[in-house]
Order: C-alpha cells, then sequence, then structure tokens
C-alpha cells in the first residue's frame, strides 16, 4: 500500500522551461526596451559629438561677423556658439556698433550663465561701454567681474581697466586701491607689474 507521500509527489526546484512559457512575452519585450534604451543613447552621444565638433570646425573658419552670427544659431546652446557670441560682440564693436555689440554679450550671458567665458563677456561689455564714452556703466561692469569673476582670467584685466579709469578721472586714492588689489591679488599675473609701473606715476 503506498504511502500518501508516494500518491502525491512534491515537486521542489525551479523549473526554468515553465517560467518562460510564463513569462516569456514580458521578457522579450524587456530585451527590446533595452535595446532600443542603449541604441538610442548611443545615437544620441554620436550626434553629440557629431554636433561638436562641427560647431568647433565652423568657429574655427568664422572670420565675419555674418560667418559668426551663424555659428551662434546654428549651434546654439554649444560652446562654441558661445565662444562665437563673445568674438562676435568684439567686432560689432570694432566697427562702432556698440549697441549690436551689447545686446549680443547680454543675451550670451543671460543664456549661458554657467559658460567659461561670461566673465570675458562682462569684459567686452566693460570696454565696449568704455568706447562709448559710459564710464560709470562700465566701472560698474568692471568692479562686478572682480567681485564675482574674480578666479577667471578676467579679473586682474578688469582691475586694471578700473584704475585706469579712475586714473583718468582724478580718483587718485581710488586708482591706487585698484592697482595695489591687481598686486596682491593676482602677483603672478603680466598686469600686476604693469600696475606697480602706474602706480608709481599717479599724483602724490
Amino acid at each position: 500500500m503506498s504511502t500518501p507521500a508516494e500518491e502525491l509527489p512534491i515537486e521542489t526546484g525551479f523549473d526554468i522551461f515553465a517560467f518562460w512559457e510564463e513569462y516569456q512575452a514580458k521578457i522579450i519585450l524587456a530585451a527590446v526596451l533595452l535595446v532600443v534604451a542603449v541604441g538610442g543613447y548611443v545615437t544620441f552621444e554620436v550626434a553629440a559629438t557629431r554636433k561638436a565638433a562641427n560647431a568647433e570646425s565652423a568657429l574655427a573658419k568664422a572670420d565675419s561677423i555674418e560667418q559668426l552670427q551663424a555659428v551662434v544659431k546654428d549651434y546654439s546652446g554649444s560652446i562654441a556658439a558661445g565662444n562665437a557670441s563673445v568674438l562676435l560682440g568684439g567686432k560689432l564693436r570694432d566697427e562702432k556698433k556698440y549697441d549690436e555689440s551689447l545686446a549680443v554679450l547680454r543675451e550670451f550671458i543671460e543664456k549661458n550663465p554657467t559658460h567659461p567665458l561670461v566673465g570675458g563677456a562682462l569684459l567686452s561689455i566693460g570696454t565696449t561701454l568704455e568706447a562709448q564714452g559710459k564710464d560709470t556703466e562700465a566701472l560698474e561692469t568692471y568692479q562686478q567681474i572682480a567681485t564675482k569673476y574674480n578666479d577667471s582670467y578676467s579679473a586682474p584685466l578688469a582691475l586694471m581697466a578700473q584704475a585706469n579709469i579712475q586714473r583718468a578721472k582724478g580718483k587718485t586714492a581710488d586708482a591706487r586701491r585698484s592697482y595695489e588689489s591687481l598686486m596682491s591679488l593676482y602677483p603672478e599675473s603680466l598686469l600686476s607689474q604693469q600696475a606697480m609701473q602706474d602706480m608709481k606715476m599717479l599724483k602724490k
């Protein structure tokens, strides 16, 4: 006579074939989605790399205002487009198109607040304001650079420009402080030596 255990055998372990039969559709779908996701990511990265390379190439060839404008428009959001904006602002200033220059530079800063050339763009704005005879606004811009972007290459240049305006306006004490700040904060800068020479020429 058989025992109950013999009449009703208990199956243990994982049945991979049964599992496959039950879940094969979901497994296949998940695998397809994974392939699509990976493929999409790779495609995106390749496209982004190619776009960046094309942008840099276009910037390297850009020499005229029109060519720089094309880089800014065609590769909006890229590092190269930001660089092109700063160069464009300078070219417009050189042609005495001051308002256009300021508009380009300010738009660049507004759209790219973390771009490494923001300090340079502000420096260009200060230079353009000086060219317009707006020394007060130029001074405010240089002070902003010296304070907010004091770790950028633009800071010692801004301090020098600031000191020169103060010196030209006869604000000897202010100019002296600016020269001293430059020498103290940026002793390795090539402008430090120039600041020392210029400070010696200040009226007592």
